[in-house]
């Protein structure tokens, strides 16, 4: 721990230094790839489901570093210390070997500094999860289309699906999702009104994933509404009630069927009377203010589609 600490007190002194990248990248979104000098490890590499475990825990922890104990209490929650020690040792050697291969040895990748493990005592590697939560931090705060496009275009599949019982991924996974649908319902606002076609695509790829996601399903509601397709908008919405019933036993909230009543009826929010008057723009569900310009944008079409 004391050698991350004194890291900070060179800077200050002297104009600030970007960390030198190492040749390797791993990639975690959608599937485990790590590829070295630009050439991907082949999978026979990784002998051990175990070396991937702790190449992917390295390289989602604060400075690609985590502490020993933690380390064999995540992955090895079952085993005496001696021996989880023993397996610790064992997957650095053969996640080593996968990353290095053939080539010169490499001592500081995948190595014990300080009892803390380290990705790669050399410097930084390239995370493609680091990366779309960098671009996504931006975007959330931006209405430019490019910079929407290009974030939900990082965001390529969950985060390693094919390690489904790792408990300790289960929450960053589920972070990196909702950052990724929240992306793609920002895209499809931005994009409506210039381009209704794309974002009805975006919220179709998002709802493949997730055909409950109440705020995704909204959006395609209005935009299918300002297209002049209100028959469709009013479809979605009884799919939606299937889909619910289905999946959790419940019904749409109040914010969503909110916008049906008004597709079908064609009587804006504002001048609708009652407990769900206000409910379309500020009522519970995913996303609201996120929500607010395609509801606007139905509640003027509804009218002259019905």
């Amino acid at each position: 721990m004391s050698a991350r600490a004194a890291a900070p007190d060179r800077v200050g002194r002297g104009p600030s230094v970007t960390p030198k990248r190492t040749g390797w990248r791993v990639h975690l979104l959608g599937s485990f790839v790590v590829a070295v000098d630009g050439v991907e490890v082949g999978a026979d590499r990784w002998r051990l489901r175990k070396a991937r475990a702790l190449v992917a825990m390295l390289a989602l922890s604060p400075g690609q570093r985590r502490h020993r104990e933690q380390v064999l209490e995540r992955l090895w929650p079952d085993l005496e210390p001696k021996a989880a020690a023993r397996n610790l040792h064992q997957t650095l050697y053969v996640a080593r070997r996968a990353v290095t291969g053939d080539g010169p040895a490499q001592p500081g990748r995948l190595s014990i500094r300080d009892e803390q493990v380290v990705l790669d005592i050399a410097g930084p590697v390239e995370v493609d999860v680091e990366q779309f939560e960098q671009a996504a931090r931006q975007a959330v705060s931006s209405d430019d289309v490019s910079t929407l496009r290009a974030a939900t275009d990082l965001y390529v599949g969950d985060l390693l699906p094919d390690l489904p019982d790792a408990q300790w991924l289960a929450p960053r996974r589920e972070v990196l999702r909702a950052t990724s649908r929240e992306l793609s319902v920002k895209l499809a606002t931005a994009v409506a009104r210039s381009s209704p076609e794309e974002a009805v695509l975006v919220l179709n790829r998002m709802l493949e994933s997730d055909p409950v996601h109440e705020g995704a399903v909204r959006a395609q509601m209005a935009v299918l509404a300002g297209m002049g397709r209100r028959s469709e908008a009013l479809a979605r919405y009884e799919r939606l009630v299937d889909d619910l019933l289905e999946a959790l036993g419940t019904d749409p909230d109040t914010q969503t069927a909110a916008l049906f009543r008004e597709l079908l009826t064609g009587a804006p929010a504002a001048e609708r009377t009652g407990p769900d008057s206000d409910t379309v723009t500020h009522g519970s569900g995913h996303l609201p203010a996120l929500l607010t310009s395609f509801v606007r944008l139905s509640g003027s079409s509804s009218m002259s589609t019905g």
